[in-house]
């Protein structure tokens, strides 16, 4: 007899874009991202139970890669103009709650990203994700 495969966790996740403040290029909004944002900010993510944290980094010159192609898409399509998104994988609203009310989260995060970015500017999207092809095989399909 078959063993049963457990069901995956369903996660929510919160994604938050954000736009780099003007002041800066791409590629300081990247290494500040990448080193004294992720630095600051990975002890408290994790203490506040979030199971999964990333950041998608869109500077002009990925979203040039594709920049062509969307002029071939229907009318209205474009590419996102947001500079980061940070995603949040979490079983509860409230973990991330928790983390955005922390006083360390503001003094060690939030200080710096009101530097960094445009924090007057911000999208946040909040959803379940479910993945149908993993490692380029067929999954999670009915």
């Amino acid at each position: 007899m078959a063993s049963a495969v457990p069901k995956a966790e369903r996660l929510l996740k919160i994604c938050v874009n954000h736009y780099k403040a003007p002041t800066y290029s791409d590629a300081d909004f990247e290494k500040f991202m990448t080193t004294s944002h992720i630095q600051a900010a990975a002890g408290i993510i994790a203490r506040h139970g979030i199971v999964r944290y990333a950041q998608y980094l869109t500077p002009l010159e990925a979203r040039n890669i594709f920049a062509p192609d969307i002029t071939a898409m229907p009318p209205g399509w474009m590419l996102s103009p947001y500079d980061a998104q940070t995603q949040y994988y979490v079983r509860s609203a409230d973990d991330l709650r928790g983390l955005l009310m922390d006083p360390e989260w503001h003094e060690k995060v939030g200080k710096v990203e009101t530097e960094y970015t445009n924090v007057g500017d911000v999208m946040i999207m909040v959803g379940w994700e479910t993945v149908y092809i993993e490692e380029g095989e067929v999954v999670n399909v009915p």
